[in-house]
């Protein structure tokens, strides 16, 4: 089945190739598959295909050596005895290699199993398998093609969970049901993975959902270790629910007997249905369940019984139940006990005394009373199935953990052994979370001692093997970082912290960590384990690889200095050769060699710059532009120490003349072209003034209005020609107003609060013409302005009058753009409603419709068209009051005078 093989170098294989051919699989891992062509073709060389994630292909890996080494040769092999190559690929890179040359690196020996250590105080021994941990994965794993039967608990009855595996183990399918068929809630089929480790010979089952399944079947998870003297895997549920077991035992189909009959005979949670061996007639002494109950204190000493729920002090204290610790205080497994025996145990705990105080007696009574619900039979969370169910569980991982430990040893100094060590370190977080907090502990304990005793040789080897790599400068990085990493501090193992309380829920405290991550993964994680001694020597090796690598690089590049050529082809090629050679020996300045290379340069480059110095003055004499100067500096003096070297002084002294040279040119050339700019802005002020037809009066200077500056429309009546000579006034504050001219070449009177603050006026037709405007004068306190519109040609005039302004009653017109510019030029109509003299000025009140956009337009008399004031405001809060300025205040105001 598959596994997770998670590394950080592959060699000889394939990063994502395609085949179009039919491909025959030679090994598989969980996220590793390495394949050939169907039809192997012997007396050619063979092409292997690999497919994976990125991570497993990075060039720092080395954990598949061996495994990955082993399956394919051993697979090639078979099917070609003689064949001598294989084509191994590497993203675009192809390699031809010698197949014995993969079996022989591939070879790894199996050692001896050492003999079994003593076991536990009070624990029978356990046997350990006979097949040894190195043997090859195919002859120490389970067929796991076909059907398995398994068993776990959800209150109050058992569950059977049936799991159907391939043929090619690449799918599963798992169905879950009562045990009697009476679960219906719990029943249902679906699609599950199964991941199978090797290494740990650990098994991962997960049921995934799928849109046609039942639903309940979402989430299970389970994760066990295989008991190769039973052919049988237990371990875990993960994620148990508050009324579930999470052990649960996984057989093959048709051996149930081995490993689930005493299971099938307790239907709906009843005890056990066989007799069991009697323990004497007698109930077990106080003493005897003190004793036995106590150990939970001994794992757990910081544990609370009072303060601790039942539940979780019971999920502490499974172990009881197992064998080592069962048997020595009751002569029998607890799974073979009778009911009577179970009672008789259970009523002995309820005569236990209620606890007084935190006396280690009467924290054994806590801890009795809190696993007594176990021995109940028929009722309580903890009854009797569930109880054996653990123990059948927790033998096999026990026992898994300590054939483990006595393999542990004989692992062979080599990469790939750190793997292995990971894999069963990252096991410890999930298989083994139900055993005692000091078995995990020893466990981890030798998982760290393993380490620390392979990684002197397997460090050596890694690093002796980069070291006869590195053959050229470009591996000196690779070297030095090696270095680095020796020289961290080693690592010291701290404590492992006391297991916290166990939540107030059954199951497994937290999900188990799938894999940690490989601590042969580096020199730098290798180095961290190694001892100080082999550390030092082994820095000192690399030291000398690295300082040979440089010196013979230094060497060459100082022969490079002889060939540089003369004059400033010389100068620009000693730059570029200095930037290549300091960006290459930036970290080596140290180094002898390199410092000596240096030192020749600038001793070279000093005689360059006097065989320079003619060519050099010559070039710079003819540079046009400071740019061009710096440009030639960069190209000839792009070395750091120029700039202070004395025989670069007059060339830098030269450059720095012919700058100023220019810089001066440049100024005087500014100057005039300063000057020609001022001259035609002149121009064009003069030119724009004629273009107006009027010169600007000055200071108050009068503005004279004769019969030869009017202009009315021709045929036309008085309400047409006043019209004709209404504009609006654009400003650039993005408001607008209107205007009326006076005079043929564009005078035109307006609020001075239209133009008040505009940088730029225009002047808009209801043609939709428009002409630049300027003002001429302003009276902002009676809100009058006069300006001028550049018109083309003579502009019609409004008339101007000097007559008395009319009697209230008089039919008048207002003239102006409303609000917004599609009503341009609109005509309202009203009487004088009266004239309201206020600071020596006159306000002609009206009912026209005045609204904004009307200031500054005409009110004209209606029987004679004649201008009678300009347009400037209207009452907000109330309808029909608007007001006029006087014209004849306006033309007061303004000096226009009428002749």
């Amino acid at each position: 089945m598959t596994g997770q093989i998670r590394t950080r170098t592959l060699l000889l294989l394939v990063l994502f190739a395609q085949s179009a051919a039919a491909e025959q699989v030679l090994y598989r891992a969980r996220d590793l598959e390495v394949s050939a062509p169907d039809r192997l073709d012997c007396s050619r060389p063979i092409p292997l295909v690999a497919r994976g994630p990125r991570s497993l292909f990075e060039e720092s890996n080395l954990a598949l050596l061996e495994t990955v080494k082993t399956a394919v040769a051993s697979a090639l092999g078979r099917q070609c005895p003689r064949a001598s190559e294989v084509i191994l690929t590497s993203g675009r890179t192809r390699k031809l290699v010698s197949l014995s040359a993969v079996v022989a690196a591939a070879s790894i020996p199996t050692p001896p199993t050492p003999a079994p250590e003593p076991p536990p105080r009070q624990a029978p021994p356990v046997e350990p398998s006979s097949r040894p941990m190195m043997t090859p994965a195919r002859e120490q794993d389970p067929e796991l093609a076909g059907t398995w039967i398994g068993v776990y608990q959800v209150y109050p009855s058992f569950v059977q969970l049936t799991l159907k595996i391939a043929a090619d183990q690449t799918g599963a399918e798992i169905r879950v049901e009562g045990l009697e068929g009476k679960n219906a809630a719990h029943m249902g089929v679906a699609p599950a993975t199964v991941r199978y480790e090797p290494d740990s010979r650990t098994l991962e089952i997960h049921a995934t959902q799928d849109a046609y399944r039942r639903s309940p079947l979402m989430g299970l998870a389970f994760h066990a270790v295989y008991d190769a003297e039973r052919g049988a895997f237990a371990g875990y549920r993960l994620n148990a629910s508050n009324d579930a077991s999470p052990y649960f035992v996984l057989v093959r189909q048709g051996q149930e007997g081995r490993a689930l009959k005493r299971l099938y005979d307790m239907p709906n949670g009843a005890a056990p249905m066989r007799p069991g061996f009697p323990l004497g007639g007698s109930s077990p002494s106080a003493d005897t369940l003190r004793t036995w109950a106590s150990q939970i204190y001994n794992e757990y000493p910081t544990i609370d019984p009072y303060r601790t729920e039942s539940g979780g002090l019971y999920s502490m204290a499974r172990n009881l139940f197992r064998d080592e610790y069962f048997t020595s205080h009751f002569g029998k497994p607890f799974d073979q006990l009778s009911t009577a025996d179970l009672g008789r145990i259970a009523r002995r705990l309820d005569e236990f005394p209620a606890p007084r105080a935190n006396f280690p007696e009467d924290k054994a009574n806590a801890a009795g009373r809190s696993v007594s619900r176990g021995f109940l039979v028929l009722t309580g969370t903890y009854a009797a199935p569930d109880i054996t169910l653990s123990v059948i569980a927790l033998r096999s991982i026990a026992a898994w953990m300590n054939q483990t430990m006595r393999r542990l040893p004989a692992l062979a100094p080599a990469a790939d052994s750190f793997v292995r060590l990971s894999v069963l370190e990252a096991e410890e977080r999930s298989v083994l979370s139900g055993l005692w907090p000091s078995e995990r502990a020893a466990f981890l304990k030798l998982i760290g001692e393993q380490r620390a005793r392979l990684a002197d040789p397997v460090l050596s080897a890694m690093v002796n093997r980069l070291i006869s790599s590195a053959v050229q400068f470009e591996d000196v990085p690779s070297l030095r970082n090696a270095a680095s990493a020796l020289q961290q501090p080693r690592a010291v193992s701290a404590p492992r912290a006391a297991a916290p309380p166990v939540p107030m829920r059954r199951g497994m405290p937290a999900a188990p960590v799938r894999r940690a991550e490989s601590a042969g993964d580096g020199i730098g994680s290798l180095a961290s384990m190694a001892s100080d001694s082999l550390r030092q020597q082994l820095r000192a090796s690399i030291e000398t690889k690295s300082a040979a690598l440089v010196d013979a690089e230094a060497k060459k590049d100082a022969a490079s200095i002889a060939e540089f050529p003369a004059g400033t082809a010389g100068l620009e090629a000693g730059a570029r050769w200095f930037a290549a050679a300091d960006r290459k020996f930036s970290a080596y300045r140290s180094v002898p060699a390199v410092s000596a290379l240096f030192e020749q340069f600038a001793r070279v480059r000093g005689q360059q710059f006097g065989q320079a110095a003619g060519e050099w003055k010559a070039r710079i004499a003819v540079l046009q532009s400071a740019d061009e100067i710096k440009a030639v500096l960069a190209r000839y003096t792009g070395v750091s120490s120029d700039s202070s070297n004395p025989a670069a002084q007059p060339l830098y002294a030269a450059a720095r003349e012919r700058e100023q040279e220019l810089g001066r040119a440049a100024a005087e050339r500014a100057r005039a072209a300063a000057a020609e700019v001022a001259r035609r802005e002149q121009e064009a002020r003069e030119k724009a003034e004629k273009a107006w037809r009027r010169r600007m009066p000055s200071g108050t200077e009068k503005i004279r209005i004769g019969l030869m500056d009017m202009n009315p429309k021709p045929g036309s009546k008085p309400l047409q020609q006043a019209v004709a000579a209404v504009f609006t006034v654009l400003t650039s504050k993005d408001t607008m107003g209107s205007a009326f001219i006076v005079t043929k070449d564009g005078l035109a009177i307006t609020n001075n609060h239209v133009v008040e603050g505009a940088s730029a006026l225009q002047a808009l037709f209801p043609s939709g013409q428009r002409f630049a405007a300027r003002v001429w004068r302003t009276d902002p306190q009676n809100d009058f302005a006069l300006i001028q519109i550049d018109c083309p040609k003579d502009c019609h005039t409004s008339y101007l009058t000097g007559d008395p302004l009319p009697a209230p009653g008089t039919d008048i017109y207002a003239i102006g753009t409303p609000r917004e510019l599609q009503y341009v030029n609109t005509i309202t109509k009203g009487i004088v409603s009266g004239l309201r003299r206020s600071g020596g000025k006159i306000d002609i009140q009206s009912d026209v419709a005045i609204n904004s956009g009307n200031s500054g337009g005409p009110m004209i008399e209606a029987e004679t068209g004649r201008v009678i004031g300009v347009v400037t405001k209207k009452r907000t809060d109330s309808e029909g009051i608007g007001f006029a300025g006087s014209i004849l205040d306006a033309m007061r105001t303004l000096g226009i005078i009428l002749e």
